[in-house]
Formats: C-alpha cells, structure tokens, sequence
C-alpha cells in the first residue's frame, strides 16, 4: 500500500526517494501515462530526463517489486493506494470510511528541489480535491447524526470540516450545510461560518432551534411565513394514482428535506424513464401539501404533451387555470402573477422542454417565495439546479446476494412485485418455491419499477419461473398488454426510445458502441474501446444512459443493454470494429497482469480482473471466434491463474475447454495453443481433484509441444510430478520436477522459484529433510529477491509443514503464522487452507486442542467452498488427529472415514494411508489390537507409506513393522491388499460405530 495522506512512504517495502514515491503516486491517481509525458513533468531541467525516468523505473522496480508495468511506451502503477481508496469510497457514499482513509493532507510535507509547475499545481489540486472529498464526508456524517438527535457529534463533524487544513475554500452550499450545523450545536465557529456566508447573499435560519427542525426532515415542517396579500391561486390538485407507493422512503425523505430548505429553490429528480421519479415527486408533494409548507399551494404540472420550449408558459398558466390579458409578454405576466406567493410547482416530464431551463431561471429570479420541483431524464444544468438521481428500487452498485432478510419490507422491488401480481385477480402468492425467482426478475430489470409492473401483469397467466425465461429471452416481452398505463410507459422499448430520441447523432453512435462492455467500465477503457470522450460520457450521464459508479466506473440499466446492442447491430461495420477494439483492449489487459498477480500487487490485479470479467469472457469469445492464436496465448496463462486463485476451477475448465474444441476444428489449428489450453485445463483439473482428467489432458498438451515451448512443458510436467507426489511416488515426482528445472535453462525466475520449492516437497517425502530445507531455503532467497510474494508464500507452507515432521513446532509456527497472515492479505483461499490445516496440527501437537480446533474447521469450510476434495481429504485426516488427541474416538474415527471416502475414489495414497492408520489406532485404543496391528501391517507395507507413518504406527503397536524394501514400486499392486479393508470401513453404519476391518 501506498501511503500519500499525512505522509509519503510504501509499507511493507524499503525506503525510497520522495520523487520515486511521488511517481508511483501521480501514476496510481493519475492512471497510465505516456513515459514522454513523465519525462518533462517529473524531470523539467534534467540534461536527458528519458534516462532519469529509466534510472527511477529500475530503482522502484529493484525496492519495490511488481509496484511498476508498462503497457507499451506507458507506465502504470500496481500499487494500491490509499488516497485512491479515498477517492472509490467517497464516491460510493461511504463517508466514515473516507474519514478514516484520512490521515492528513495529501503529501505532507513533501518537499522536491525545482519541481515543474504543472507538478506543483498537480499537488495542490490533488490535495484540495482529497481535503474537499473528507469535508464532505464529515457533513454528510455530521447530518446524519443531527437527523439522530446527535447535535454534539454532528458539531464535532462540522468544526473538523471547517477547519480541515488543505481543504478548499468553501462554496455557498457548503457553507451553509456548516452554518445549520454549527448553530444547532452552538458552536463558537457559526458566527464565523454566518460572516461567510452573508457575503454571498445567503438566507440563513436565526436560532438553534429552526437549524434542528431543518436538520431533521422527519419532524412535520412548519408553515412557511404568511405571504403578502395577492390574489388567491385556483387549486390545482395533485394527481392520483390506482395502486399503492411502494419503497423509496429515503428518496422522499431526502426531497422533503430540500424542498424545506431555504437554499435549495430547484430540485431536479433525474432517472431512467420508468424509475418512478413522477410517484416520487407526487409523494413529497403531497406531504408538504398536507404539511402546509407553502401557503399558497401545490401545482402540478405534465409537460410530456408539451411539444416544444416555447409552450412552456402555457402549459403553467393553463394548470394553475390563470387568465393572461392584454399585449404583455406572457412570460412576464406569469412571473408577476407568482411572485407574491409561497408557491410549489411541480413539473414532470421537463426532458420534452430541456431547452426551457432558462425560463425557469429567470422565474425563480422574479418571485423569491416560488420552488420548483421537476422530474426529468436528464439534468437541466442550470446553476440553481441540485440534483436527486434515481435509480431502480435496489442501486446499481449493490449485490442482490447481499440483501438480507425474509420481511417483504427488506426488498421493496420485491413488496411491488407482490402487489401489482396480487391485483391480477388469479391469486398470486410469494412463496418459498417462487421467492427466487422473483428476486431474479427484480435482479434482471434492477429494481426498475415500471419493469416489474409490467412483467407482474404476466403473473395472471404464466409462473414466475417462465416470466423470467421470457424476459431473458427478449426486452419486448415487458409491455403493458392491457394499456391501462400512459403510453409514453406502454413498454420498455417506447421508454428507451424516447431517451433515444432526445440525443444527437454522436451521443446515439457513442451510447451504442458502449454495449461492447459487458460490465461497468472505466473511462480510459470507454476512450480506447468506443472513442468515447469524458465529454461524452458526461453527456450521457446526465441525460441518465449512464450511472456514475464507485472506483470510476461507468454502469447502466441492464435492458438497457439489450436495447442499445440492437441499435449497435445496426451497423455492422462499426459493430465488429468496436468488438475487435473491445477484444483487444482486455485480452491485452491480461496479457499485462501476468507479473502483478505474481508480485506484491497481486491482490489489487485480481480484484481488478473481478472487476472485469464480463469484459474478460467477452474478449476471450471473440478471441476463439476468430482464431487469434497469438492473442489466446498472449492471455490463456493470466486467465487461469486467475481462475486458480479465484478458485473458479470449474469456470475456467469450461472457458479453456469451449475455447480447445473450437480452436483444433480450425482448418489452421496452431499445435501449440492447443497444447498450452490443455494443459492449463489440467492445472484446473488437479485442483479439482481428478487425476484421470488431469494426466490424460497433460500427456495430449505435451504430445502437441516441443522442448522450445518452456514454459508451458514445464507446466506440464510440474502438474505430472504433482500427481506422482499425490499418489504416493515422490521419487518420480522428484525425477519430473528435475527434467522441468532442466528446460529453465539456469535462468532465475518464477518458475526456477516453484521448481526449487517443489523438488523441497519430493526431498522431503522422500524423509531427506536436510535437501528439503536446502531447496526451501533457495526457494526462498530467490522469490524474496524478485518479489514473488504468492510463491514464496507457498514455500513457507511447505516449510512449516517440514518443521511439523521433524517435530520443531515452535519454529514451525511461526514460519506458518507469518505465511497465513500474508495469504489472507494476498487472497491465496487454496494456500490459505493448508496454512490452517497446518497450524492445525501444530496446535493439536502442542496441547491447544481448542486452537488446533478451531482452524481446522475454518480450512475444512474454505476447502467446501472451493471444492477441492483432494485437499478437503487431507483436513479431515488434521481434524481427525486433533480429536484423537484429545480422546474423543468415535468423532475422530468419524473424520478418519470422511476423509478416506474424500480421498479413496482419488487414488491419493498420501491421505488414505494416514487415514487408515487413524482408524487403526482408534481401534488399538479400543482394545482391538489384533484388528488394529492387521490394518498397520498393511498400511506400513504400503510403497507410498513415509517412514514418519511407519514410526507412528510402531508406537500404536510397541513393536517394530516392516517397511517397503522397495522405494518405489507401483504403489497399484498394493490396492488389493487394501481394497477389501477399505470398502468394509466405508460401508455406512451406526453413527459413531467403528467397523472392523
């Protein structure tokens, strides 16, 4: 992590120059940059500033591994940093976070000789921005806790805020969201704030006790003053509606509060149509009508007929039934006839009228005492305007799996659904047979509202099930079939359409090339893939076609997608070149994340690749699609791997698979791509556990690939010598792991860093522990030197697990601790199994049977959730053990069993023979030493058997056992002697029992 908020310094890495530290910042907040760029920004005098941004690239890459990339002639930093971790949170409404991010200002105390000035002001900036972003973070904390009735917190908040040093100077509006802050706490600092805010015109409350009603929008607002005397306004009612208002308190609360405040005179309600922002404004209306907030009435105003600007004035006199007379300008007569009142007019559906923003300008500026409360698609834009957007009833950016609960309340798209299905006559029911799939359809449409009204119609006719296979199936299935809705709501196409045709010919090709991205996307990736500038997407932003998202991301609503794709198909020329752009831009994304997800950056790439996997499976299709052989290479390996560590085992088989059976029906099939997709297929394969798969796709990879292809031979025959290993033959597992070293050519790199590591793991089951700690000690050194945190990490386990069979626990744990403590911060889930289960035993070893307990149940629950059986074998043997030490023999033969039966149909000698060596030893301890000793005779017999099994079931026994004269036969002419024995302790039994053999 980057630490640039109160001080500039990299943890967990060595000191580095400031101006080092300082690139690595620019880059991370700032993105890729062209290296010409950095010469002159970073470098304005030196003699040959390509050569000190050279000389600067080595030296971070030397102190800091994996921090650096290029992508071309752009560097890009990996590292995560802590003010762009700032910047995603305030951006996702999370404020406490913000606050805590904030340690100080932005480089503090950084001090460069002769810096450039556009570095300079990129500083100041940059810290102004961070300093506004936390003051805003502690208003909104602090008006959450004054809606609490906190006054003394919410003041603590809003004194931070005002005297945050580094912060910009104040605007209006934050001036007085402090002033009623600070008054209502009595703070020393209102009348300071008050002095402020007088000089920009501001109308501010005069006691503590208006700031409090203000602060708190569920408190019944008062009246406003009586106004002076005018002709009295015809009523003009609101409208209503046939069905319930479902969901959307906050939104109400939050427009109630804004039409009640003194500063805020024009609230916009933007969204996608058919988000509800017509039942929203109603709603409110309603309330402040009921309330008597405004003397003189609310006035509500439909502008979706209104056909042109122009017709605006019109359209307000007719509603409030007004009579115009004589030559005067309408628009004058209008404002002088509204300007002695306390007036709310609502207008809904402005986006027909956007051009009259003006008008309503100019009206706020004649009558003091009017508000205006407008619905529309797009912002007005206007420097009056707040903004409220809307979005479906659950946001965009937030997961449905993590909703919670089981009261309709909790899921209010849900509750609409409900509803409006209940009024289809036929009986409708939530229950728990149907309750998915109705979340599904809410999750498909997003929350939309007039999407789940229309698809609840369907519910007189069809389950909830197929409404949602039609939905899926075609966007035009959403149509309100008996027409009792407005037209301009008739169907989610005459929706789209609409917001279609309020844009201009480069707005509809930019929103159409977009639907390439499969997911949110980032600016950069909207520029390099659909030309779209940040203009643009600004543009389309407003007019609600795009969602801005945390981390800088763009999102939309699903069907929109539909819709706009269809429009892009329109085009092919322009559809295919947006697809191969698309294509092109992640498949290079992950051809550059190869050496990230191997340094100290690899959890930051991984969530990235999250981010994008959408994106990623799309440019992979059309990869495979047109045979780009050198593309699919280029990223084949980053996609496993992050598949692997992603632990999509299954996923990734299948993407590598599709992507295999497509490639070799080419009439140019290139041999070695097929051999390296089959061979990444294994690696998946292996951690499944299934070996028959796994061998067989190796040996068909290999058969296609020549020594000159290294990397993925050695690949293969690391997954080769895994499988010897796990089938209890570490002498040829050693023997394949020293031909892969032999192909690295000497050179020392990742793969030399595994192979020494692994060739650790042979010596040591072979009980050459001394070799085994002299190639853990080499593997070590070298991914240490070149910042190879995951394999490292790795040896470290292995390490501690070879400490565990030369009984040094002490040292054991703490080169486990250490390990398990790095991969939980690196997200390694599969490694972090075997440091739990590891510790497991240590613990189990060391008398803290609780302990011991407690991470084996941890790693037994992260190995389900992966689905690894072989090593999910491997924990129930450890859990086993544990019980056993503790003198609980039934549970620990129970385990014993699970984990041969996990272990058995694997054919993984490495775990069976220890699990049957504990079913033994239960026994013994039972009195049953004949079956027991019968059992260890067969187990120490065993060519797989390691002479630490051997020891142990001497102890059991008190005599000596013979153990294989030969090191390493085929450990398959045993399976007779042990497959009658372990099929009878298989078969199912009493709970608790112990079978005999």
């Amino acid at each position: 992590m980057l630490r640039t908020l109160g001080d500039l310094r990299l943890e967990d890495g060595p000191r580095q120059q400031p101006k080092l530290l300082l690139l690595l910042a620019y880059l991370s907040l700032e993105g890729p940059r062209e290296r010409t760029h950095l010469h002159h920004l970073f470098w304005p005098h030196a003699t040959d500033p390509a050569n000190s941004l050279r000389v600067a690239v080595r030296r971070l890459r030397a102190g800091a591994p994996g921090s650096l990339a290029a992508e071309g002639t752009r560097l890009v930093s990996r590292v995560p940093t802590d003010a762009l971790d700032l910047l995603a949170a305030s951006g996702g409404g999370h404020h406490a976070r913000v606050v805590e991010l904030y340690a100080g200002r932005f480089l503090e105390g950084l001090e460069l000789p002769d810096p450039s000035a556009e570095l300079e002001e990129w500083v100041f900036h940059s810290r102004e921005l961070l300093a506004a972003r936390v003051r805003e973070a502690r208003l909104a904390l602090g008006e959450a806790a004054a809606a609490r009735g906190e006054d003394a917190t919410a003041t603590r908040h809003a004194e931070t805020a005002y005297l945050l040093p580094g912060a910009p100077e104040p605007e209006p509006e934050d001036l007085r969201r402090l002033y009623l802050l600070l008054l209502a706490g009595h703070s020393p600092h209102a009348a300071e704030v008050r002095r402020e805010a007088e000089r920009y015109g501001l109308t501010l409350p005069l006691s503590a006790e208006e700031a409090r009603r203000l602060l708190r929008p569920e408190a019944a607002p008062a009246p406003s003053p009586p106004s002076p005397p005018a002709p009295p306004a015809p009523a003009s009612r609101l409208p209503t509606f046939g069905t319930s208002f479902v969901g959307r308190e906050a939104e109400v609360r939050e427009t109630l509060r804004r039409m009640l405040d003194p500063v805020c005179r024009l609230l916009s309600v933007v969204g996608l149509g058919g988000m509800g922002k017509t039942r929203l404004a109603v709603q409110a209306a309603c309330a402040l009508q009921e309330a008597g907030a405004f003397a003189d009435g609310v006035c509500f105003v439909n502008l979706a007929p209104v056909a042109s600007p122009a017709h605006l004035t019109a359209a307000v006199v007719e509603a409030l039934h007004l009579g115009l007379e004589g030559p005067e300008d309408p628009a004058r007569q209008l404002a002088r006839l509204l300007a002695p009142r306390h007036l709310l007019l609502v207008l809904d559906n402005f986006e027909h009228v956007i051009g009259a923003a003006g008008q309503l300008v100019a009206l706020l500026e004649a009558c003091p005492h009017l508000k205006l409360l407008v619905t529309s698609r797009e912002r007005l834009n206007v420097q009056e305007e707040w903004v409220l957007p809307l979005e479906g009833l659950v946001p965009l950016g937030r997961r449905w799996s993590e909703e919670s609960g089981d009261e309709l309340d909790d899921h209010p798209a849900l509750l609409l659904f409900v509803q409006r299905a209940q009024r289809s006559g036929r009986g409708f029911a939530l229950t728990a047979h149907n309750r998915d799939a109705v979340l599904e359809l809410c999750r498909l449409v997003h929350g939309s509202p007039l999407a789940i009204e229309l698809a609840a119609t369907w519910a007189r006719v069809l389950p909830v099930e197929e409404i949602v296979a039609e939905l899926r199936r075609s966007l035009d299935f959403l149509t309100d079939v008996g027409g009792r809705g407005p037209a301009r709501h008739a169907s989610l196409r005459v929706v789209f359409e609409q917001s279609w045709r309020l844009l201009d010919g480069a707005e509809q090709g930019a929103l159409a090339r977009l639907s390439v991205f499969r997911s949110p996307f980032r600016r950069e990736a909207a520029a390099r893939v659909a030309g779209v500038s940040l203009p643009v997407l600004a543009t389309l932003t407003d007019k609600s076609l795009l969602l801005p998202m945390s981390g800088g991301r763009y999102g939309r609503h699903p069907l929109l997608y539909e819709y706009t794709a269809e429009k892009l198909s329109a085009h092919p020329a322009e559809g295919e070149a947006a697809r191969e752009a698309h294509a092109r831009f992640f498949l290079g994304l992950l051809a550059g994340r190869g050496e990230a997800l191997a340094g100290p950056g690899q959890r930051a790439a991984l969530r990235e690749l999250e981010a994008e996997y959408e994106n990623l499976l799309a440019a992979w299709a059309w990869a495979t699609g047109h045979g780009e052989f050198a593309a699919l290479r280029g990223a084949a390996r980053v996609l496993r791997v992050f598949f692997d560590r992603s632990g999509r085992y299954r996923d990734g088989i299948e993407v590598l698979a599709g992507a295999a059976d497509h490639l070799a029906g080419l009439p140019n099939a290139d041999p070695v791509t097929l051999g390296e997709l089959l061979i990444h297929r294994a690696v998946l394969h292996l951690r499944l556990g299934t070996p028959g798969e796994t061998g067989a796709l190796v040996e068909r990879g290999l058969g296609l690939l020549d020594d000159t292809a290294n990397e993925a031979v050695v690949e293969g025959l690391d997954v080769l010598a895994v499988l010897e290993l796990r089938g209890g033959r570490p002498a040829r597992a050693k023997r394949y792991w020293e031909r892969a070293l032999s192909l690295t050519g000497g050179r020392e790199d990742a793969t030399t860093c595994r192979l020494w590591n692994m060739l650790g793991t042979a010596e040591q089951w072979l009980g050459h522990h001394r070799r085994a700690e002299a190639w853990y000690g080499q593997a070590l050194r070298l991914g240490r030197d070149l910042g190879l945190v995951a394999d490292v990490n790795r040896t470290l386990n292995n390490l501690g697990a070879m400490f565990i069979l030369t009984e040094r626990f002490g040292e054991a744990r703490g080169v486990l601790e250490e390990g398990l403590g790095q991969a939980r911060e690196l997200g390694l889930s599969l490694v972090t199994v075997h440091f739990l289960n590891n510790l497991a035993v240590v613990f189990s070893a060391l008398g803290e049977g609780s302990r011991a307990r407690d991470h084996g149940e941890e790693a037994l629950t992260l190995i389900r959730a992966l689905g690894d059986a072989s090593l999910e074998a491997e924990v129930l043997e450890t859990l086993g053990r544990v019980e056993l030490a503790e003198g609980h023999l039934n549970p620990a033969h129970s385990l014993f069993v699970q984990g041969l039966g996990k272990a058995w149909p694997l054919r993984q000698w490495p775990v069976i023979l220890p699990c049957l060596e504990g079913v033994a030893e239960v026994m013994a301890r039972l009195g049953r030493t004949g079956e027991a000793g019968r059992l260890l005779h067969l187990v120490a017999g065993h060519p797989a058997a390691p002479r630490q099994l051997v020891l142990q079931a001497e102890r059991v026994l008190e005599t000596p056992l013979p153990s294989s004269p030969d090191p390493d036969p085929d450990a398959a002419q045993f399976e007779g002697h042990l497959q009658a024995s372990i099929q009878l302790i298989l078969q199912p039994g009493p709970p608790g029992t112990v079978v005999t053999p």
